[in-house]
C-alpha cells in the first residue's frame, strides 16, 4: 500500500459533472494500492463519504475528514462552506487542487483575453469582474486556489492566466490537453474543412449542440422539454448531442420519454465514429470551427 493519507473532496453525481472526473480519479486511485477516501459537499450542504464501490453516501461529521495528509481538492464548494481552513493551516497537509476553469477569465470577452494574458489589460478590468460580476461562490475558488499547494490545470493558457491573477503556486498541466492557439496550421485547417462539411450536411440555421452524457440523473428530461419548446418557435432547428449512448437513451426512454423525439432530434454525428477509429485529429478543433 502506498505510504500516507490520500482523500478527495469531491461532490456527488447529481450536483455536477465534475463529480465523473474526482470519482473516477478516487477510483483510479484505490486500484492502484492507494488508501483513498472520497467525500462530497454542496454549498450549504452535509458533508458525505461515499463508498467507492457503490457511490452509497453517509453523512459525517467534517471532523472526520480531519487534516493531515495529501487533499485532492475537485470542487471550491469545500472553501465557500469553510471546510479547508484546517487543513490548509496544518503543516502536515498539501491541498493539490483540480481546476476546471479559472473563473475571472472565464468571464473576460473574446477580445479581452488576449489583453490579459499579454499583460496590456488596462488596470482594474479584472479587479472589477472579480469584484462586481462574479459571485460570492465563484470568488471562493480565488480563496481555494490560494489555500492550495499545487494546481493542475487544463491547458498552458489557463496556467497563464493563474500567474496573470498573481497566484505564485507549483502549476501543472494535463498532458493530453491541447491550445487551439498552438496547433499547426495545416491541422487548423484540416479541421475546419471537416466542420464546414458537417455544418453545411446538417441544413439548419439553428443548431444546439451538447456536449456530455446524458441520463435521468442529468436531467435529460429537461433538456427534451426546453428543446420542445424551441422547436415550436423554430422548427428547423437541430439538437446534436455528444458524449451519451444507449444507455442514456434506454434509462429516458423507460422513464416515458418518447422514443420519436430521440429520432428526430438527435444526431450522433459521424465525425464521432470516425474520432474513435482514430480518423480525425481533434473532436474539440472541429467543434469550434463548426459553431
Amino acid at each position: 500500500m502506498k505510504q500516507g493519507r490520500h482523500v478527495v473532496l469531491g461532490i456527488e453525481r447529481q450536483n455536477s459533472g465534475t463529480f465523473e472526473h474526482a470519482f473516477a480519479f478516487a477510483r483510479q486511485m484505490a486500484d492502484r494500492g492507494y488508501p483513498i477516501e472520497y467525500y462530497a459537499n454542496w454549498f450549504g450542504g452535509p458533508v458525505k463519504r461515499l463508498d467507492l464501490d457503490t457511490e452509497k453516501p453517509t453523512i459525517v461529521s467534517p471532523d472526520a475528514i480531519g487534516t493531515k495528509g495529501t487533499y485532492y481538492l475537485q470542487s471550491h464548494t469545500w472553501e465557500h462552506d469553510g471546510l479547508l481552513g484546517g487543513i490548509s493551516a496544518d503543516s502536515e497537509s498539501q491541498i493539490v487542487m483540480n481546476l476546471h476553469a479559472v473563473i475571472p477569465y472565464f468571464y473576460l470577452s473574446a477580445h479581452l483575453k488576449p489583453s490579459f494574458l499579454d499583460g496590456t489589460l488596462p488596470e482594474g478590468e479584472m479587479r472589477q469582474i472579480i469584484d462586481f460580476v462574479m459571485s460570492e461562490r465563484e470568488r471562493s475558488q480565488l480563496k481555494a486556489i490560494g489555500r492550495s499547494n499545487v494546481l493542475l490545470a487544463i491547458s498552458e493558457l489557463h496556467k497563464l492566466a493563474l500567474e496573470r491573477l498573481g497566484f505564485d503556486k507549483r502549476v501543472g498541466v494535463f498532458e493530453n490537453v491541447s491550445d487551439v492557439s498552438v496547433l499547426d496550421s495545416e491541422i487548423l485547417d484540416g479541421a475546419r474543412v471537416e466542420g464546414e462539411r458537417y455544418r453545411a450536411g446538417l441544413d439548419s440555421e439553428n443548431v444546439l449542440l451538447y456536449y456530455g452524457r446524458l441520463g435521468l440523473g442529468k436531467r435529460g428530461r429537461e433538456l427534451f422539454d426546453a428543446f420542445g419548446n424551441i422547436m415550436e418557435s423554430h422548427p428547423s432547428t437541430k439538437l446534436i448531442l455528444l458524449g451519451s449512448g444507449e444507455k442514456g437513451k434506454d434509462s429516458l426512454v423507460g422513464a416515458g420519454l418518447n422514443p420519436v423525439c430521440w429520432k428526430e432530434w438527435f444526431w450522433f454525428p459521424g465525425l464521432i465514429r470516425k474520432l474513435l477509429k482514430g480518423e480525425l485529429i481533434s473532436l474539440r478543433i472541429i467543434l469550434l470551427q463548426m459553431f
